[in-house]
């Protein structure tokens, strides 16, 4: 696929089949966001976590989900991978910069190798309050959970959508 193409056919996948993405294609995404830019190249100080494990992936829905209108859901969209990106918190907040940087490489590499995937932040607060599933999930204490990235086949193929620059409004400054 090439790069714009790849683009164009990102999309947040909300439905996931249950078959676990192979190893090899996990080994990209994660080579995929080891290529990103990060402040400083300051990359001791980012940590991926990547979760594959049903029983964990059913205990991190369990306590992280909210209820939203009586329903109690998945926040990652019952995805086979969850891969969370912690970061050592900077007075800066480049942290959160570094930490989209990541997730974007790796929502990208995923769309090339035709997997669905969905960026996450919403659950993240719900998992910074748990101490317990933090330290279960390995995530070092000095580490704050930023972001996460959901990944699996989507239950529908992906396609290839048009898209303008006049999406986003742009001021040119001649």
């Amino acid at each position: 696929m090439n790069f714009l193409k790849t683009l164009k056919t990102r999309k947040s996948c909300r439905k996931y089949t249950e078959k676990q993405i192979e190893k090899e294609a996990l080994d990209q995404i994660l080579l995929a966001g080891n290529t990103a830019p990060i402040g400083m190249g300051k990359y001791e100080k980012i940590r991926i976590t990547v979760v594959q494990n049903p029983k964990m992936l059913d205990r991190i829905a369990e306590e992280c989900a909210e209820n939203w209108a009586g329903k109690t859901w998945s926040p990652f969209y019952k995805a086979p991978t969850l891969i969370i990106l912690s970061e050592i918190p900077e007075k800066s907040l480049a942290h959160y910069a570094n930490v989209a940087c990541v997730v974007e490489n790796m929502h990208l590499m995923a769309t090339d190798l035709g997997l669905g995937s969905i960026y996450l932040w919403g659950f993240i607060r719900l998992l910074n309050k748990n101490d317990k599933l933090k330290a279960d999930l390995n995530i070092p204490e000095d580490f704050v959970p930023l972001s996460a990235l959901a990944v699996g086949y989507s239950e529908k193929p992906l396609k290839e959508r048009e898209y303008t620059t006049l999406k986003i409004k742009t001021n040119y400054i001649k």
